[in-house]
């Protein structure tokens, strides 16, 4: 759902991360993430969870349980479930990862077509105008409380400006939360 051109799709349960995080490295959609696969999406250096291509491998190797090199979906879960639990800064920047990709996702949604209406013949004030268009939805909508469009878009603006903050204050936590090393 997209509120004021902010992007409101975000669902932070680890649950829900994991099953996203795999989906980021099971690149070509067969259900199953192969070692190459898993160190070119490169989640686990985002995450902060590894730093070098040996610890990489390692933690695919911890976590694929059936020793079949690759990652099914049931591993995958297991794994991210522990790192996400473990370490704060992992999950952070997990959710600070798919925010942006949900973002990314809504700007390149198509725009809402424009309106075919004549244009006033002045100018007025946007206030002028916003009053203009709640007045005119709301004789077109009878059943609709006076006003609600007007509350509606104040709503959207508290939304994008406390997202703002959310954004803001995850990536300050995300720069001073301490690291802690992911166990396979």
């Amino acid at each position: 759902m997209r509120l004021g051109g902010v992007g409101f799709r975000h669902d932070h349960s680890i649950a829900t991360m994991s099953r996203r995080l795999f989906e980021k490295m099971d690149e070509n959609r067969n259900g199953s993430a192969s070692l190459e696969e898993f160190q070119r999406s490169g989640v686990l250096r985002k995450l902060g969870v590894v730093k070098t291509a040996d610890e990489e491998k390692a933690a695919f190797a911890g976590a694929d349980t059936n020793h079949d090199g690759a990652l099914s979906r049931m591993e995958s879960q297991v794994f991210f479930q522990q790192v996400l639990t473990q370490s704060e800064k992992a999950r952070i920047a997990a959710m600070l990862l798919l925010t942006q990709e949900d973002d990314a996702e809504a700007a390149k949604a198509p725009a809402p077509p424009e309106s075919t209406a004549e244009p006033a013949p002045t100018e007025p004030s946007h206030s002028e105008a916003s009053a203009a268009v709640t007045r005119e939805d709301d004789a077109a909508q009878p059943n609709r409380p006076a006003g609600a469009d007007e509350i509606a878009r104040k709503a959207e603006t508290k939304l994008a400006k406390a997202y703002a903050e959310l954004a803001k204050r995850t990536a300050e936590a995300l720069a001073t939360a301490p690291t802690h090393a992911a166990t396979a």
